[in-house]
């Protein structure tokens, strides 16, 4: 998962159009761009159905419940044939708004953000290493995995919808338990390599999710699905870590097109201290 929305959700929302001293970036949705459409980056850029008894009585277990979650998305098979997304819209971070670029393989990931403040932000995820460009020079760079202890950390759940497809549809994980919430079906899903997640359903489809990250609960919400390549998958979500908030509204997704050589590998620049402080919170 090399979507960052990591750094995207964790990240602490600041002005990027003020200058801001940066601080320790929070482990990636393992690396996952945007924790990896990113996964991709830190906000802060420029910033009921009667009783449990009753309940539990009709309510399927969690393997079917995912199952048709799977089935409604696309289904295993066409969320696995996935090589390549494209993903344009627009963002919210904070005060802060503009317009992001991502594109998107199952090994790699890369996002460029415009903010209407003017700063510009490139980020790039890999199995291997996470980079940060920030108005065209190389500012953040660090190898995967750090440490013995991060290879050891369980990872935040995928965030974007088709990874989170992607993932369930693998059956690696385990659902603890299956309860109602208004409109929702609430499956509580573990794993040894995942932190313990609520995934939530409307309508056979994830309407959201909640987890307890490093930095406190991550909160997830998933809105206006629409069919593209035979997918069924969201055009608007929010990433809601206490009172930050990051939205996105994405304009277009493309699946399948092929991309320009070099595009994960941009032509590497001096990594050299800024002359001031990075204008974000990593």
């Amino acid at each position: 998962r090399f979507w960052a929305p990591a750094s995207l959700l964790v990240a602490t929302i600041g002005s990027v159009c003020s200058l801001l001293a940066p601080s320790r970036r929070p482990k990636s949705l393992g690396h996952k761009l945007h924790y990896s459409l990113v996964a991709a980056l830190g906000a802060g850029t420029c910033l009921a159905a009667g009783g449990p008894a009753q309940a539990a009585s009709v309510l399927p277990k969690p393997r079917t419940v995912v199952g048709e979650v799977v089935k409604t998305l696309g289904g295993g098979r066409k969320l696995k044939s996935v090589r390549a997304l494209v993903e344009k819209g627009r963002l919210v971070f904070g005060t802060e708004t503009g317009s992001y670029l991502a594109h998107w393989t199952p090994k790699a990931a890369r996002v460029d953000f415009t903010f209407d403040c003017g700063v510009r932000l490139t980020e790039v995820s890999s199995s291997h290493s996470w980079k940060l460009w920030y108005d065209g020079t190389l500012r953040r760079a660090r190898p995967y995995p750090r440490s013995p202890e991060k290879i050891l950390a369980k990872e935040d759940p995928p965030i974007k919808a088709l990874e989170l497809g992607r993932w369930l549809s693998s059956n690696r994980f385990a659902g603890k338990a299956v309860s109602r919430e208004g409109q929702d079906i609430v499956i509580h899903i573990d794993d040894k390599e995942t932190r313990a997640f609520e995934l939530r359903i409307r309508d056979g489809l994830p309407s959201g999710l909640r987890f307890k990250g490093e930095d406190g609960v991550v909160e997830v919400d998933y809105s206006n699905y629409q069919m593209i390549a035979g997918l069924r998958l969201p055009f608007s979500y929010t990433v809601s870590h206490g009172s930050r908030t990051q939205a996105f509204s994405i304009d277009t997704m493309t699946i399948g097109v092929p991309f320009p050589p070099g595009l994960f590998d941009p032509e590497p620049e001096s990594l050299r201290p800024p002359a001031a402080p990075l204008p974000i919170r990593l």
